[in-house]
């Protein structure tokens, strides 16, 4: 997938969350996207995503999805936004 296409998938997925790429640290190759200014979540459950290219293939994704939420937790925001980011970027067949 070409990163235009990736990030217009990603734009979208995100419209429907709290979540924004912050430009300030995103290129063309690395998105970070973080909860908007004044997200009303908890403060723990804050999330972030980074996404980069996988360095041994080109058509593969590093995807980092975190916030403060305790891990073994079911159901947490970071659980639910993982999910749909990966289900956004993974392959169209």
């Amino acid at each position: 997938m070409m990163r235009d296409e990736l990030t217009q998938r990603l734009r979208e997925c995100l419209l429907q969350t709290d979540l924004i790429i912050d430009s300030e640290f995103s290129n063309s190759n690395f998105i970070y996207a973080r909860d908007r200014d004044g997200a009303k979540c908890p403060w723990n459950a804050r999330v972030t995503i980074i996404i980069s290219p996988n360095s041994c293939t080109a058509d593969e994704y590093i995807v980092d999805v975190r916030s403060s939420e305790p891990m073994l937790k079911k159901g947490t925001r970071c659980e639910r936004l993982a999910n749909m980011v990966k289900i956004t970027i993974a392959p169209k067949s």
